[in-house]
């Protein structure tokens, strides 16, 4: 998705664990199913929140298949 020059991605292949890359106006990401960065990753700059509360469930949908497909390769 993108919206407001900030754009989330979720890549079908990505390593562990399954996440989204939000990227524009401000660093790039890794953000879990709550919203939240991952452990290690830089906070949402002040314009990539509100895009993200937006898309939440759309973002919690898409990673909760990312999990699945993980799981039934067996990682």
């Amino acid at each position: 998705m993108n919206q407001d020059g900030v754009k989330i991605q979720i890549y079908s292949n990505d390593h562990a664990p399954p996440h989204a890359h939000v990227k524009g106006k401000g660093a790039e990401v890794r953000i879990g199913q709550n919203g939240k960065p991952l452990a290690g990753d830089p906070e949402l700059s002040r314009h990539q929140p509100a895009v993200v509360t937006e898309n939440i469930r759309t973002i919690r949908e898409n990673i909760r298949v990312a999990m699945e497909r993980f799981k039934a390769r067996g990682c």
